[in-house]
């Protein structure tokens, strides 16, 4: 299944921009986060996992009855794909491929992004993305900045390996900043 990576970001950015007025408040944050990635994720023909917290659960269903395949692995969310191996007279699930991963941290600390963005560089996904909050005495550009630097100094890292990452504000629409290896 092709990955456009550019028309995913651009979704993302959409998706993110259309509920902004919806996120309102920290506590909603991970679930209506959640759910544009699922959505999104559902809409291209991946599954998703993530997590089934019961509090996000009824949150995260979709309109046509879609949930996650099953709960979070790994990272905070995952689009993947998947066959079904005939091994020793048992039907076994094998991933064939991860387009996606997500991250997401609500904490006012570039440690605590930083950790978190940390998992995005080992994973061996077309698109990695950080989700974080945007405050009004946390400015988005030491994060930026971190990221980046993250990025272009990971030693197994490879030319052409893209980030996304989107910093939510309490008000306003959500910044989104692509990161390339270079």
């Amino acid at each position: 299944m092709p990955f456009n990576t550019q028309e995913i970001i651009e979704q993302i950015k959409e998706k993110l921009n259309e509920r902004a007025n919806d996120i309102g408040g920290r506590p909603d944050w991970t679930a209506i986060i959640k759910k544009v990635f699922v959505q999104l994720g559902h809409e291209h023909g991946y599954k998703v996992s993530t997590s089934l917290a019961p509090e996000h659960r009824a949150q995260l269903e979709l309109e046509d009855g879609h949930m996650p395949v099953w709960g979070e692995w790994l990272y905070d969310l995952v689009w993947y794909t998947s066959v079904i191996d005939k091994y020793a007279n048992r039907d076994i699930e094998r991933t064939t491929s991860i387009p996606l991963v997500m991250e997401c941290e609500w904490a006012a600390s570039l440690n605590d992004i930083a950790l978190d963005f940390d998992k995005l560089l080992v994973a061996n996904a077309d698109l990695r993305v950080m989700v974080c909050g945007g405050y009004k005495n946390f400015p988005a550009e030491p994060v930026i900045e971190q990221c980046n630097r993250a990025v272009q100094t990971y030693e197994q890292g490879h030319i052409g390996d893209k980030f996304l990452v989107c910093i939510v504000p309490e008000e306003g629409v959500p910044q989104c900043t692509e990161i390339v290896r270079r």
